[in-house]
């Protein structure tokens, strides 16, 4: 599996960023510049500058690539602070899930394996102001 699949794409990192949400990941995606243009780079390790990258700059901005298991720390702490039957409600407005019975089990099992279904709730959940931002 490629570490793309593993990570949140960059457009919701972004967000997950600019809501607030406390950049602490083992991955992160850098911006940089090659005199041409700006870019971002795929997902790197922490503390590593891959060199095929070809720049003489360092990257500049910075924003957290969350893998699925650290987002599903964020929401777990998030649903046991507040009420599970949030994680049911929330999953069937961001997924269009209104009314089916087996969403909880669903939610779950799909939460737990993609990042970018993580961040779509976290990132519901934030923009609602259903949860204070515990993330900070």
């Amino acid at each position: 599996m490629e570490l793309s699949e593993q990570v949140v794409s960059l457009e919701l990192a972004k967000k997950l960023k600019e809501l607030g949400v406390e950049q602490d990941s083992l991955f992160e995606y850098r911006k940089f510049d090659d005199g041409k243009d700006f870019f971002w780079s795929k997902p790197i390790f922490v503390g590593k500058i891959p060199d095929k990258l070809g720049c003489a700059n360092v990257g500049f901005g910075k924003v957290s690539a969350f893998t699925v298991a650290e987002l599903g720390e964020i929401l777990w702490d998030v649903f046991e602070k507040t009420d599970w039957k949030l994680l049911y409600k929330a999953y069937g407005e961001v997924f269009d899930f209104k009314g089916t019975s087996w969403i909880g089990d669903l939610g779950i099992v799909n939460l737990i394996r993609n990042p970018n279904m993580s961040a779509k709730m976290l990132i519901y959940l934030l923009e609602k102001n259903l949860i204070i931002n515990e993330a900070k």
